[in-house]
């Protein structure tokens, strides 16, 4: 056998042995195999109401979700489910706390008696998520939204606004 055999052979082997060892870790089932992924339950939003109305949080910050409306997304929106209705709507947040407000880590679900909404983002018409930038004290942010939503006009829609692991609000509507 040549040097040159004996490397390859060697180097053949190490890798076999590396990918039985890294093999044999963990468990072969599938509820514990990795990536599985259990989100920890979500507890209520602290705040409940219809939409338009202003929902307070002990904080003194205000949000309102406006009625949702027909939405058309934008040639290179992303999101929206052929098929689904798509909502949109504003969510303003007046922050009248003590501190700047993060909503870097704002998250909106929406759901119907058919199942749940899907974010539409369309930088088009505004509709871009999160915004980036902290919100004073004293000032307003108005934040387009758009969802993707399964069911038929006149379904209940619940749209919850999250913040980190927190629900804050949740209105309450129907679909156009």
């Amino acid at each position: 056998m040549s040097v040159k055999s004996s490397n390859k052979f060697i180097a053949s082997a190490g890798a076999l042995i590396i990918a039985l060892a890294l093999t044999s870790c963990g468990n072969s089932t599938k509820e514990t195999a990795v990536g599985t992924f259990t989100p920890e339950p979500t507890a209520a939003p602290k705040v409940a109401g219809a939409f338009g109305s202003p929902l307070a949080l002990a904080d003194g910050t205000t949000y309102t979700i406006t009625a949702p409306s027909t939405f058309v997304p934008g040639h290179f929106a992303s999101g929206q489910i052929p098929g689904q209705l798509f909502e949109g709507f504003t969510l303003q947040v007046t922050n009248g706390g003590k501190s700047d407000l993060d909503l870097g880590t704002l998250v909106v679900e929406g759901t119907t008696p058919s199942g749940a909404c899907a974010d539409i983002f369309d930088g088009d018409n505004h509709v871009n998520g999160a915004p980036q930038t902290p919100l004073p004290v004293g000032k307003m942010f108005n934040i387009g939204w758009a969802l993707s939503c399964p069911g038929k006009a006149g379904d209940t829609i619940d749209i919850v606004v999250s913040v980190g692991n927190a629900s804050l609000i949740k209105g309450s509507g129907k679909l156009v």
